[in-house]
C-alpha cells in the first residue's frame, strides 16, 4: 500500500515539476535564444554545412548551463512546500525523482533542435574546406547530440545536485559560469588537454582546430581537424554521468534505506568510468587534418 501511494505521489509531483520548467521564464528565454543562433548561423554563413556541424554549443549553452540555475530553483520551491506541509510531506526522495523527471521539458526542446540540425547538415553538400572526408555524418551527429541534448538534460541534473548537497543561492550561477570557464580549456584546441579531455562534460571532437593542437601542415590556424577518441563512447559516458547525479541527489535524503542506491551507484560509476577510457582511448588514435587549406589561410 505505501509503494503504490509513493508512486502515486511520484506521478502526481512529476507532472506538476514538468509544469513548472515549462513555466520557467528562464527556461523559454534559453529556448528563444537557442532558436535565434540556429537562424542567424544559418543566415550569416555561407559554408552551412560546416557552420551546423558546429552548432552543439548553443542548446547546451542556452538550455543546459541555463538549467543548473532554473532547476536549483525549483528544487527550493519544493523544498519550501515540504516545509509549508510539515510532517505529511512526500519524502525528500519521491520529490528528488520527480525533479528530475521535469528534465524532459528541455529533453523535449534539445530532440527538436538536434532533429532539425541534423536535416540541416545533411541537406548540403559536403564543405571541401571544413566538414571533410574523415568527418564522417554519423561523428558529427553524435557530436551534436553529446553538446546540445545530454547538456539540456546533464546541466538540470547538476543543478539538481548542487541544491540538495549546496543549498546556497550564490551555489548555481557559480557553478554555471565555472563550466563555461573550465570548458574553455578543455574544447580540444588547448595541447595539454586535447588528449584526455574527453573526462569533461562538454567538448569538440572536430572543427577549425588549425595548427593550434600538436603539428599540421603549414602554418593555417583555421584549418579544420578530427580530434582524437570516440564520440559514441562520450556520450555512453555523458548518460551514465546523467544517471550517477539522479542517484547521487536521491542519495542526500538521510530518512531513506541507502543500501540499494549504493550499490547502483557504485556500479553506475563502474560504468561510467569504462565509458570515459574508451572515449579517450577509441577513435582517430592522432588528429587527422584537413588536406586542403582554410579559406583564411588562402585569402
Amino acid at each position: 500500500m505505501t509503494g503504490t501511494l509513493t508512486r502515486s505521489a511520484l506521478g502526481q509531483l512529476a507532472r506538476q515539476e514538468i509544469a513548472n520548467y515549462a513555466r520557467s521564464k528562464l527556461f523559454w528565454f534559453g529556448t528563444l535564444l537557442t532558436a535565434v543562433v540556429a537562424v542567424l548561423g544559418v543566415l550569416g554563413r555561407s559554408d552551412v554545412r560546416g557552420r551546423t556541424a558546429l552548432d552543439g554549443l548553443a542548446p547546451g549553452l542556452t538550455l543546459g548551463v541555463l538549467g543548473i540555475v532554473v532547476m536549483a530553483g525549483l528544487v527550493r520551491r519544493s523544498d519550501r512546500a515540504a516545509e509549508a506541509a510539515g510532517a505529511v510531506a512526500v519524502p525528500e526522495r519521491t520529490r528528488t525523482l520527480a525533479l528530475a523527471a521535469a528534465t524532459v521539458v528541455p529533453l523535449t526542446v534539445a530532440l527538436g533542435w538536434w532533429a532539425a540540425a541534423a536535416y540541416g547538415y545533411l541537406a548540403y553538400d559536403r564543405s571541401a574546406d571544413s566538414t571533410f572526408e574523415a568527418t564522417p555524418d554519423a561523428l558529427v551527429l553524435g557530436v551534436l547530440f553529446a553538446q546540445g541534448v545530454v547538456a539540456a538534460v546533464g546541466g538540470p541534473l547538476l543543478g539538481l545536485v548542487l541544491a540538495r548537497w549546496l543549498p546556497q543561492r550564490w551555489t548555481p550561477p557559480i557553478a554555471a559560469v565555472a563550466v563555461v570557464v573550465v570548458s574553455l580549456f578543455m574544447n580540444g584546441d588547448q595541447a595539454w588537454t586535447t588528449s584526455w579531455r574527453e573526462v569533461w562534460l562538454w567538448t569538440h571532437f572536430h572543427g577549425p582546430i588549425g595548427t593550434a593542437v600538436g603539428s599540421a601542415p603549414g602554418d593555417d590556424p583555421m584549418r579544420w581537424g578530427v580530434l582524437t577518441g570516440s564520440v559514441f563512447w562520450y556520450v555512453g559516458y555523458l548518460l551514465a554521468l546523467c544517471a550517477l547525479g539522479v542517484l547521487f541527489a536521491v542519495f542526500h535524503d538521510r530518512e531513506q534505506d541507502r543500501t540499494r542506491l549504493t550499490r547502483a551507484g557504485l556500479g553506475v560509476l563502474g560504468a561510467a568510468v569504462l565509458l570515459c577510457v574508451l572515449a579517450v582511448t577509441g577513435g582517430e588514435p592522432d588528429i587527422v587534418y584537413n588536406p586542403l587549406p582554410s579559406p583564411e589561410a588562402t585569402g
